[in-house]
């Protein structure tokens, strides 16, 4: 995999625990957001770091994190 696919597969995964109720805040990526959002600059894969780290950040009322990763999702399938 590339490092595109898999911020895309981070974003997919954060939306899903959004969509799901999971605490934000609560990453399950191993450090991998780390590395390719903020330890190496993302270039490409600036937009989808920039949903993760919405969807990630704690104190984000419940709906506005699910209306946030439905419309990450809707960008990813359009």
């Amino acid at each position: 995999m590339n490092p595109a696919e898999v911020a895309t597969a981070l974003l997919i995964e954060a939306a899903a625990d959004a969509l799901a109720g999971a605490p934000a805040g609560s990453p399950r990526d191993g450090g991998a957001y780390e590395l390719l959002c903020e330890t190496f600059p993302p270039g490409d894969r600036a937009e989808p770091c920039a949903q993760v780290k919405r969807l990630r950040t704690p104190g984000a009322a419940p709906e506005q994190r699910r209306q946030t990763a439905r419309e990450s999702l809707e960008k990813l399938v359009a």
